[in-house]
């Protein structure tokens, strides 16, 4: 078809979204064989037609609005084909299904195009594609340096526009009350907290290794927050941010939302509460009104403005989500909360009290084991009759700007969902019963569970968990276990949660394909994904450092949670613990090695791709080092306690000189805003701290506790587990 015209009909009338897809089509048709198409409302005489309007070529689009038909035909003896879906979304994923059918894999930074398209092709198809699983969504600014709290509005359009290619449906803002996003008053007291990664401030001087990738800033602050002076400019900025990242999510598709933790409030609240600061995740920035009780009018009036608030500023959000803090205090008058639901739901006709306690008192297998989860299911219990006669009784939505919200609670101990299933039948709830994917996946039973309480339940999965951190994971292995359950049990889908995105392009590369069709295999998807990226000859080494770090990923989610946890004693917590190096860590520390050797390998052989192969060998020479880190500070800490005060110091000072390497590795590979907040991070919290550590122990001075690293204290229940 050398030479051939192309016109591209939308129809009469056609949507915006359709329109943009004609725009996309006519893009990449110029950039993969240097020929440009027409667009038109209706078809003229050109030698190739594709029709994105099911009307103008005299066939039916799909019912169903997620489906889509890729259909190829004759048309007045020429080359046509049919490129329509159910709705204008579904129509647009088919332009992007039939571009990958040129060669181009979209991976979550850009796109990758094939070497050699060859001469403009119409393919010979004939598909009716739907998708197994309706809901498949993403997180996107939440908190910590590490996620996409770091980057600026052209980052996350461009990450937006990646998802919309991977027929991602959905995406959502995990906010927190110490952020710029919403701004309120209550009682006379004014918000005047709105900081990013909790107040913590990450210097940019002559010291910090990989200083030029930061652009000349003097502290690492998100990319349009950075000519903001006060409290007023952030959190004008932040709205405007909001507001543009919601609109461009639904120009592509998307519906948005909000989550949020309502109970938590900024410290300056503290007075009007009347209460002794109590600050489980916030160090400093955020005080929880939950031990106050359901029924105390302060509280109940703060949760009411918060909410509104969110509701009034972002009314353009599809769907508000109240969730449960992640450390319950558990002292709130549960028993009572529960009486007063239990009679107007009559709860105890799905489960009893005591049936409840019972059950959350045997499950030990969740980090913290019982001593944590009785006690969420005792704050559960309050926080559901708080927001029940908020919602329910009180009807406080009904002042606001959107009276009809959809406001849903979540995050609840999975003990109660057969009782929020009575509450609000059949209400879409997005959950993670666990923290990492691997975790998730060995309780099949609880997802069973949840989906027979009938909710429509979402789930969330966790494609690099921070609570292992900064250290390099892969989580396919385990979300494949999920989509089986997923689809076994009915569940509506899924959401992703994630801190830096380079880790899990490989995840994309697999979800992108199995939500369409549940026979891709893991190794399917990897070899797709490595030939389409790398070239062919790299597939099978590549193929195996995936394997191993998949594996390695399961293993550690069982021994190693808290081993990068990105806080501030990231590195310290080791030298504090100063308990043996486990043989699991140096067996976690072969593994990376083998990955890594055939990383390598890949490397030699790979004919495309090599910038994503040495972030692929910088990521797991980070790994390695960074346990040779923790190693050492182990050392170094046991040395401390025993006194032997000849072998501390030169121990610290083979743990600086391996912080050092930690963080100019990482800043030979940085790529993006995700990147560039963990090089802030670690330059601080692992290099210059570990630098001031070793000066206070050659002046006399030792620290031994996290008090005396200004960190906050680990609530009771959590355990480190190294």
């Amino acid at each position: 078809m050398e030479g051939c015209q192309l016109e591209i009909v939308v129809g009469v009338e056609p949507d915006e979204m359709v329109s943009f897809a004609a725009g996309e089509l006519r893009d990449y048709v110029d950039r993969l064989f240097g020929m440009r198409a027409k667009i038109s409302p209706v078809p003229g005489g050109a030698e190739a037609t594709i029709f994105l309007d099911a009307a103008a070529a005299g066939m039916t689009a799909p019912k169903e609005e997620q489906a889509f038909i890729l259909r190829s035909f004759q048309r007045e003896g020429h080359q046509a084909l049919v490129a329509v879906g159910g709705s204008p979304v579904a129509t647009m994923w088919a332009v992007y299904d039939l571009v990958e059918r040129w060669g181009v894999r979209y991976l979550l930074h850009g796109d990758v195009f094939p070497v050699s398209p060859g001469p403009f092709h119409l393919p010979d198809l004939d598909l009716l594609r739907q998708p197994n699983l309706r809901i498949r969504g993403a997180r996107v600014i939440n908190l910590r340096p590490m996620s996409a709290e770091s980057w600026g509005l052209a980052d996350i359009k461009r990450y937006l526009d990646q998802l919309a290619k991977l027929k991602f449906t959905h995406m959502y803002h995990h906010l927190w009350c110490w952020q710029p996003y919403v701004h309120y008053e209550c009682r006379g007291v004014t918000k005047i907290t709105g900081v990013h990664w909790l107040n913590l401030r990450y210097p940019i001087d002559e010291h910090t290794i990989g200083r030029h990738l930061f652009g000349g800033i003097t502290e690492f602050v998100p990319p349009d927050f950075q000519a903001c002076h006060n409290y007023r400019e952030r959190v004008e900025v932040g709205q405007r941010l909001l507001h543009a990242t919601f609109a461009h999510a639904k120009a592509r598709g998307m519906q948005t939302g909000i989550h949020t933790v309502l109970s938590d409030f900024p410290p300056e609240f503290v007075h009007i509460l009347g209460m002794v600061p109590n600050m489980p995740h916030g160090r400093g920035v955020a005080i929880s009104g939950h031990h106050l009780g359901p029924d105390a009018p302060v509280f109940q009036d703060l949760c009411t403005i918060a909410l509104r608030a969110y509701i009034d500023t972002y009314p353009e959000v599809d769907r508000y989500v109240i969730t449960m803090p992640e450390f319950r205090l558990g002292n709130e008058p549960f028993e009572a909360a529960w009486r007063k639901l239990d009679d107007k739901y009559n709860l105890s006709s799905v489960r009893t009290l005591e049936h409840i306690l019972e059950t959350a008192a045997t499950r030990t297998d969740y980090p913290g084991g019982a001593e944590r989860v009785v006690p969420a299911v005792k704050g559960d219990i309050a926080a559901l009759y708080l927001f029940d006669q908020l919602l329910d009784e009180k009807k406080i939505l009904d002042s606001c700007s959107k009276p009809d919200a959809e406001v849903l609670v979540t995050g609840l101990s999975e003990e109660l969902t057969e009782v929020y299933n009575k509450m609000r039948p059949g209400a879409f709830y997005p959950t993670a019963p666990d923290y990492t994917s691997s975790r998730i996946a060995k309780r099949p039973h609880a997802l069973e569970r949840i989906r027979k309480s009938g909710l429509r339940p979402v789930l969330i999965m966790s494609t690099q968990d921070d609570n292992l951190g900064i250290v390099p994971q892969l989580c396919t292995a385990s979300m494949h276990e999920l989509m089986d359950c997923m689809r076994r049990y009915d569940w509506e889908g899924f959401f992703l949660r994630y801190w830096m995105i380079n880790d899990w392009e490989p995840t994309a590369a697999y979800l992108s394909a199995a939500c369409w069709d549940e026979s891709v295999t893991v190794e399917a998807a990897y070899r797709e994904h490595i030939r389409s990226v790398c070239g062919e000859p790299a597939e099978d080494e590549l193929l195996e450092c995936f394997r191993v770090l998949d594996e390695l990923t399961i293993s550690m989610g069982d021994h190693a949670l808290g081993l990068g946890f990105p806080i501030r004693d990231i590195a310290v917590r080791h030298w504090i613990a100063a308990n043996e190096f486990s043989e699991e860590f140096a067996e976690d520390r072969r593994q990376w090695k083998r990955a890594i050797e055939h990383a390598r390998r890949a490397r030699e052989s790979a004919t495309r791709g090599h910038e994503y192969l040495d972030h692929q060998i910088g990521r797991l020479e980070f790994g390695i080092i960074f346990m040779d880190l923790v190693e050492t500070l182990k050392a170094a800490g046991r040395a401390n306690k025993a006194k032997e005060r000849g072998a501390v110091v030169p121990l610290l000072e083979e743990a600086v000189e391996l912080a050092r390497r930690v963080v100019a590795i990482h800043a030979g590979i940085a790529r993006d805003g995700t990147d560039l907040g963990v090089l802030a991070q670690v330059n601080e919290d692992l290099y210059r701290k570990l630098g001031r550590l070793l000066e206070e122990v050659r002046s006399g001075r030792h620290w031994t506790l996290p008090s005396q690293l200004g960190e906050y204290e680990v609530p009771s229940g959590w355990r480190y587990r190294g």
